[in-house]
């Protein structure tokens, strides 16, 4: 699971939807920690959004969800694309054409408004995997600081 600072300033810069759930990571000031509890008491009709706080290690008080970034697993990141993988009109299973549409993203020559090899530009599976719902959602790239609409 990378934790590492470059991971966790990816993932603040992005809002995924996510639900804090036991076990999970979050990063508090820089920070990953683990999630002991997560407890979700009222839903908010007129904004639309559930209210939760957080217990995370090392804190004796409840953190409110969204004072957290979370820091997203590869299996988080690969739901988020399902709905995306199932539209194509692949010949495969979806597991076959997730595969390969992640292994057709990482093989590219050429990553973001630099043209960088994407090897040069991430250094774990969880930043490639974020890279890649990124443009495929959203057509946003990483340029060291940011998500950036993809040059056209």
């Amino acid at each position: 699971m990378d934790n590492s600072k470059k991971f966790i300033k990816m993932c603040e810069k992005v809002d995924l939807g996510w639900d804090g759930l036991i076990g999970d990571l979050c990063s508090i000031d820089g920070k990953a920690v683990n999630i002991i509890t997560s407890a979700y008491w009222h839903h908010d009709l007129s904004c639309n959004y559930w209210e939760g706080t957080l217990r995370v290690d090392g804190c004796k008080k409840d953190i409110h969800a969204d004072e957290v970034i979370p820091i997203y697993r590869q299996d988080q990141l690969q739901e988020m694309v399902k709905e995306y993988i199932k539209k194509q009109e692949l010949q495969y299973s979806y597991l076959w054409n997730l595969w390969l549409s992640f292994s057709e993203f990482v093989m590219n020559e050429s990553y973001g408004v630099n043209d960088k090899n994407i090897t040069d530009v991430f250094t774990s599976m969880e930043q490639l995997w974020l890279a890649f719902v990124m443009k495929i959602k959203y057509n946003r790239v990483w340029n060291g600081e940011d998500w950036i609409n993809e040059k056209l």
